[in-house]
């Protein structure tokens, strides 16, 4: 079902032409991988440490800034 949406989205992406900045060379914002490892390796952290309060912190912040994000691209 993801891989579905997925491909479905890309292909709406690519029709709209909203698929060419992240392939930019000058795109330095685009950086998914380390985005997301980035963050993982924070949550890790916090979990080995069992630091409840920081690890929920850090997990708002993200929920916040993708609905941020959303309504910025949308």
């Amino acid at each position: 079902m993801q891989d579905e949406w997925m491909t479905y989205a890309e292909q709406i992406d690519a029709i709209q032409g909203n698929d060419t900045w992240n392939s930019e060379p000058g795109a330095i914002l685009y950086e998914p991988d380390l985005l997301v490892s980035a963050r993982i390796d924070e949550s890790v952290h916090f979990m080995r440490r069992q630091d409840i309060f920081d690890l929920m912190s850090t997990l708002q912040d993200g929920i916040a800034c993708n609905k941020f994000n959303e309504g910025l691209f949308s």
